[in-house]
């Protein structure tokens, strides 16, 4: 079983070639198109990297363990959002209304605060139990018997389904109809 820090060193190498592919893409290309599924490229590389980051902390510090699980949970929510933008200005390299992008901004910051609101006061208050009494997406961190981080999920943990499927479905039916 590989510890803690080969496994993160490992993961961060991957981080660092994805946000390398990134880069390739964004500088290569003007367009719209090409860019956005850039940045769906660097949303992937930083939930990498709080997988990462996660494994690093474990047993040093619980609080930032806990950071960067949740993290992990919101890139992997935003990904599809940036997946579903790319599959509306892929191929045409169309550039969707300010209505559009402003949605999916909106969505973005929503989701970030259910899953670091708590995290946030609790770094300003140093109790963030009054506002939040609950984890709102995810709970608890937890290492398995076979070293591997868990986590208890949240009161809110639906919204992780509904954001995460329903934004792949949107993306997969918008490139599917580009198709035909």
């Amino acid at each position: 079983m590989f510890s803690n820090s080969v496994y993160s060193t490992t993961t961060f190498f991957v981080a660092v070639i994805l946000f390398c592919l990134a880069i390739i893409f964004s500088l290569g290309s003007k367009n719209h198109s090409p860019r956005s599924f850039a940045f769906a490229i660097i949303l992937t590389a930083s939930w990498v990297s709080c997988i990462g980051a996660a494994y690093l902390f474990w047993g040093r510090n619980d609080i930032l363990t806990a950071l960067f699980v949740r993290g992990g949970y919101f890139f992997g929510t935003v990904i599809p959002f940036a997946v579903f933008y790319f599959a509306l200005t892929y191929p045409d390299n169309y550039k969707p209304p300010v209505f559009i992008r402003t949605i999916f901004i909106s969505a973005g910051i929503l989701t970030a605060f259910f899953y670091f609101a708590k995290d946030v006061l609790f770094f300003f208050t140093g109790s963030a139990s009054i506002l939040f009494p609950e984890q709102t997406i995810v709970g608890e961190v937890f290492k398995t018997s076979n070293g591997h981080l868990g986590w208890y999920p949240g009161k809110h943990i639906i919204f992780f389904f509904i954001f995460f499927f329903g934004s792949f479905c949107a993306a997969l039916s918008a490139l599917w109809q580009k198709y035909k």
